[in-house]
């Protein structure tokens, strides 16, 4: 499965030098709390995607969701 952290401002906008692409929850979380800690002013969410049945959602400090949770 593949997670993308994402860091938004207020208004929407994503910087794109800050989060990435990552392989593995483990590595998302550690990524997406690191930039939290470090930006606290951002918004910064964990989507993530499954190819094989193209399923798609949001990684949230308590699991996994259809809904996105800012960190």
């Amino acid at each position: 499965m593949e997670y993308h952290v994402e860091a938004e401002t207020e208004t929407g906008y994503v910087v794109p030098e800050l989060g990435g692409i990552v392989n593995g929850e483990r590595r998302a979380k550690k990524l997406a709390e690191q930039t939290a800690d470090e930006h606290p002013e951002l918004y910064v969410y964990v989507k993530w995607f499954r190819a094989s049945d193209g399923q798609h959602g949001y990684l949230n400090r308590d699991g996994h969701s259809p809904v996105g949770k800012r960190w």
